[in-house]
């Protein structure tokens, strides 16, 4: 019986821990995308300039 318990709380921790690293990976995701759009933006507004850096 107890060890019946104690895979269901290691099951149980598994799930929260899946659960939030789905999260961070989402907000990682949203974090890369608006990155994108800010350095699109910026590039829309700065002179281009033809010699190299």
């Amino acid at each position: 019986m107890t060890s019946m318990i104690i895979q269901i709380n290691v099951d149980a921790m598994l799930a929260e821990a899946a659960d939030r690293i789905r999260l961070h990976n989402k907000k990682t995701v949203e974090s890369v995308l608006s990155i994108g759009r800010e350095l699109l933006a910026v590039k829309e507004v700065i002179p281009h300039c033809d010699s190299q850096l």
